[in-house]
């Protein structure tokens, strides 16, 4: 399965990456286990399952710099009670979404 690099941004600052995966492809999801960096503050970047929203406006590009453009990012960071493979990163609304990946891919 074809996986897409991002970086991972708070406004300006690159706080990890992720390699993007289709989720629903007739919704334009894809998502990924997030990788952060030394700038990643979870409770400054992300979410846990009862906050409604991250505390952030988060964004993603492409490893050249290319913003991709989408309805919104979502960071749910359950690292505290799973792992490392908690901190779920999903982008809602992928425009452009045939560009990156076969729309039947799953």
């Amino acid at each position: 399965m074809r996986t897409l690099p991002v970086d991972v941004l708070a406004g300006d600052l690159v706080i990890g990456a992720a390699n993007l995966t289709p989720v629903d492809p007739s919704m334009g999801v894809v998502g990924a286990v997030f990788q952060p960096n030394s700038a990643y503050i979870p409770s400054r970047h992300s979410r846990s399952m009862e906050d409604t929203a991250p505390p952030t406006e988060l964004s993603v590009r492409e490893t050249n710099g290319r913003l991709l453009r989408c309805a919104g990012v979502d960071l749910i960071d359950l690292s505290s009670e799973v792992g490392d493979e908690g901190r779920e990163l999903h982008v809602l609304g992928l425009e452009d979404y045939g560009r990156y990946f076969d729309e039947r891919q799953l």
